[in-house]
This record gives C-alpha cells, structure tokens and sequence, in this order.
C-alpha cells in the first residue's frame, strides 16, 4: 500500500494516470517509493521520499519484455 501523499499527489498532478507498480527502494539506509504510472503510451516513473513527499521524475526505463 501507498502512502495517502503519494497517491494524493499523483491524483492532483498525474491526472489520468494509472498507477502500474510500486515499490519501496532502500539505498545506503535510505528509503524511497519508486512508483510507475501510466496514461496512454506514456510511462514514468516517479520517486518519493519515505514520507510520501515527491523528490523526482526519473528518465523513461527501457520497457521490460
């Protein structure tokens, strides 16, 4: 389950988009939701912080096959 600012968040900036996964990343004891999102033929992957804040946008990832 998302935190409510995560899906808050898309839902006010992200109109439209479905969110497709979501999973917590922790790196050198930092935790961040990596949540990937779609609308259409558009894909991207958005970063927040272990709070729900959102921290990024990251570059279009290669479709898994």
């Amino acid at each position: 389950d998302l935190l409510k600012p995560i899906t808050d968040n898309i839902a006010k900036d992200y109109v439209g988009y479905t969110i497709k996964e979501a999973e917590s990343v922790t790196k050198n004891n930092v935790v961040t939701y990596h949540v990937v999102v779609v609308k259409d033929a558009t894909t991207m992957t958005l970063v927040y912080d272990k709070s729900g804040a959102f921290v990024k946008k990251l570059p279009p990832a290669p479709m898994k096959k």
